[in-house]
C-alpha cells in the first residue's frame, strides 16, 4: 500500500505506509468491505441479466 500527504507532498515521493500501519489496515479493511459489498450488490441485482458463457 503507498500511503501519502497529499497536502504536505502533492508528489507523492512519501510513503507514509510503515510509520502509519494502523492507518493502513484501518483503510485495507474498508476497502475489502466495499469490494465484498459491491460484489454482493452485483450478484443479488445485476448478475441474473448476463451470461459468462
Amino acid at each position: 500500500m503507498f500511503l501519502s500527504d497529499l497536502e504536505n507532498d502533492p508528489g507523492e515521493k512519501h510513503n507514509l505506509a510503515q510509520e502509519l500501519p494502523e492507518l493502513c489496515a484501518e483503510l485495507t479493511a474498508a476497502a475489502l468491505k466495499w469490494r465484498e459489498d459491491i460484489e454482493e450488490t452485483w450478484k443479488e441485482k445485476f448478475a441474473q441479466n448476463y451470461s459468462l458463457t
